[in-house]
């Protein structure tokens, strides 16, 4: 951990930028329940049932140096996945 940190504080070189990756599976659901109604006494209640309307893969790049941000939203993750091309293009990387 202190070895990330570390990069952290170093000095920012464009030529080595410091790139933070990461990605995340998502599962769309919609509420199909509805409030149940309040009673004397009772808070307001909600019904817990839902209903699935498929995931998605959200992915996301930083560099803390800049500020720099590049979020991606797609409908599935796949081995060619693995860094974004915004991402690519705007760093000029080689892959």
């Amino acid at each position: 951990m202190e070895d990330v940190l570390h990069q952290y504080a170093l000095p920012y070189d464009p030529l080595r930028p410091l790139i933070c990756f990461d990605e995340r599976p998502c599962f769309l659901i919609d509420d199909v329940g509805s409030i149940l109604p309040m009673s004397p006494g009772k808070a307001k209640r909600y019904h817990y049932e839902y209903a699935k309307n498929g995931s998605c893969c959200v992915l996301l790049a930083f560099e803390p140096h800049t500020g720099f941000r590049y979020v991606e939203v797609r409908e599935r993750r796949t081995a060619l996945d693995s860094l974004p091309d915004g991402f690519i293009s705007h760093f000029n990387l080689a892959i």
